[in-house]
C-alpha cells in the first residue's frame, strides 16, 4: 500500500506531501491493524500506551533523544572536522505544517505501528526467551527500516549508497526505540524520542558537513552513541521485561 502511494506522490511539492501524509499514514496503518486483527482493533492499553510508569518513560525519551542530537549532530562533527553546518529553517508554514505532523502523526503513529503492534506480535509468535525477544524486536526494526525505502527511492531519489546509509539508520533508531520501550514498559517515551528527533527537523536544516562521505560518517558515528545511551538506559532500568500474554 505504501509503495504505490509514495510512486503516486514523488512529485508533490514538499509541504503538501506532508500535509497529505497526514491523513494517509494513520489511515494506512488503522487498516493495516484492522485487517490484521480480523476487522477489530486493539486498545491503545494493548499498543503499550499505559499510565504506569508514563512520566518516567516520557523523561527518558526526552533525554536519549537530546543526549543523541548533541553527540551526533553537534560534539561528533566538531569533533572529527573542527565545524558542523546548520541552518535555521526561516519558513514559517514549513515549521507549523512539519511540527504538526510529526507531533500528531509520524512520532505517534509509526511507534504504534512498529513497537505497539508488530513488535507485540512478533514477541507472541516467537515466544519466550531473551534470543526470541532479540529476534522480535530485529524483525519489526527491520520493517521500521524498510518501510523508509520508498521515499527515498521516490520522493528524495536518493543515490544507492545515501538511501542504504538511511536504511541503516533507521534500522539502528528503530532497533534502540524498541529497546526504550521494552525498558520503560511504556511506549509514550518510544513516542517522545521518535517525535523529538523529527521535530527538530522542522526547525533546522542539516545540510552536509563537507562532503556526503563526512556526513554519513557523522552519522554512524551518531547512531553508535544513540545505541550506547539507549543501552544503558536498557540495562540500568529496573523494569523487568515480561512476554505479553
Amino acid at each position: 500500500m505504501w509503495i504505490p502511494y509514495r510512486m503516486l506522490s514523488s512529485d508533490i511539492e514538499i509541504l503538501k506531501l506532508f500535509i497529505l501524509d497526514s491523513l494517509v499514514k494513520p489511515l494506512t496503518c488503522v487498516f493495516s491493524i484492522f485487517i490484521a486483527e480480523g476487522f477489530k482493533l486493539p486498545t491503545l492499553h494493548d499498543l503499550g500506551l499505559v499510565r504506569e510508569k508514563a512520566f518516567s518513560s516520557f523523561l527518558k525519551g526526552l533525554i536519549v533523544t537530546s543526549f543523541a542530537w548533541f553527540f551526533g549532530f553537534f560534539l561528533t562533527p566538531y569533533l572529527l572536522y573542527g565545524s558542523y553546518t546548520l541552518k535555521i529553517e526561516e519558513d514559517l508554514l514549513k515549521i507549523v505544517v512539519l511540527s504538526a505532523n510529526f507531533i500528531l502523526v509520524s512520532g505517534p503513529v509509526e511507534e504504534i505501528l512498529f513497537r505497539g503492534y508488530i513488535l507485540g506480535q512478533a514477541r507472541l509468535a516467537l515466544g519466550e526467551g531473551r534470543l526470541r525477544l532479540l529476534a522480535a524486536v530485529t524483525f519489526s526494526s527491520l520493517l521500521f527500516s524498510l518501510s523508509h525505502l520508498p521515499i527515498h527511492i521516490f520522493v528524495w531519489k536518493s543515490e544507492f549508497f545515501s538511501a542504504l546509509l538511511f536504511l541503516f539508520f533507521a534500522f539502528v533508531i528503530g532497533y534502540i526505540l524498541a529497546l526504550m520501550y521494552l525498558a520503560t514498559g511504556n511506549l509514550l517515551g518510544a513516542i517522545v524520542a521518535h517525535t523529538e528527533w523529527n521535530m527538530l527537523h522542522a526547525f533546522v536544516d542539516i545540510e552536509e558537513l563537507s562532503t556526503f562521505h563526512s556526513y554519513g560518517l557523522a552519522l554512524v558515528v551518531f547512531a553508535s552513541v544513540f545505541a550506547l545511551a539507549s543501552l544503558s538506559l536498557y540495562y540500568l532500568s529496573n523494569q523487568r521485561i515480561v512476554a505479553k500474554s
